[in-house]
Order: C-alpha cells, then structure tokens, then sequence
C-alpha cells in the first residue's frame, strides 16, 4: 500500500496546526527554560489564585516540616495539597490565609478577622505580602 505525497501532506499539515493550536511550541520552550518553582507559581500563583509561590516561601523561610492550615478567600480548590503530607500532623497555632479582602482591622501587627467560619478571631501577623498571610494564633 502507498502513500501518495498529497496525503502526506495532508497529514503533516494537519499535524502541525493541531500542535500550534494547542501552543506546543511554547509549552515546550516553557518547560525547557523555567525550573519546577517558576513553573508551579507561573500556573498557581504567588499571592493570587491558589498562592502556591507565597506558600512556598512560608515553608523554604521557616523551615516548616509539619502541616499548616490554609484558607483561601477565593473559589479555588484547598491550597493545602501543595505540601500536605499525610504522616505529618497540622500545626495548631499556626494558619496561612490567602486572598483576604474583608478584616476587621489590623492594629499592632494584631489581625482581627471578620469570618467565623475559623476557630479563633485575633491573629498575629508573622509575614504578609499584599492580601496573603501568615499568622500566629494569640486567643490561647
């Protein structure tokens, strides 16, 4: 059986607009020159979306080898997938919030959060970057 020439012509153009329609050629390039952590906060955010970048930071800066409990403002999927490891237990003073629009008030690095749906209302502020925060349960 062959192959006429047209046909395969046919299919190799095919081919190549299916791969420029779904940007083959910059996914590719992409993955080639950006590392695993520009990647993952390219696609998830530093202080948007899931926060993944700030997440990060949180963990790489303090040395975290346990769990912390993370809250995120926005309709996304838990950001807690990103580093949750199952054998390990959850920090209990400790609380990552992402997003964070409405608060009380922030008043001597002191965060009063107007949402009930978290076990304890003042927290204090240990690093924030624009709405994203790490803090530090001070109700106990």
């Amino acid at each position: 059986m062959i192959i006429s020439k047209k046909k395969i012509f046919l299919i190799i153009l095919s081919s190549l607009i299916f791969l420029i329609f779904n940007n083959f050629f910059y996914n590719f390039y992409f993955i080639l020159k950006s590392d695993y952590q520009k990647r993952m906060t390219y696609h998830y955010g530093y202080c948007n979306d899931s926060g993944y970048g700030f997440i990060k930071d949180i963990y790489d800066k303090y040395k975290i080898d346990k769990n912390i409990r993370i809250v995120n403002y926005l309709e996304n999927p838990n950001s807690e997938w990103f580093f949750y490891n199952p054998n390990k237990d959850f920090i209990k003073n400790k609380l990552i919030i992402l997003n964070l629009k409405n608060y009380e008030k922030i008043e001597n690095n002191i965060l009063q959060i107007k949402n009930q749906n978290l076990e304890k209302y003042k927290y204090k502020i240990i690093e924030n970057h624009k709405n994203c925060y790490f803090l530090e349960n001070i109700n106990d």
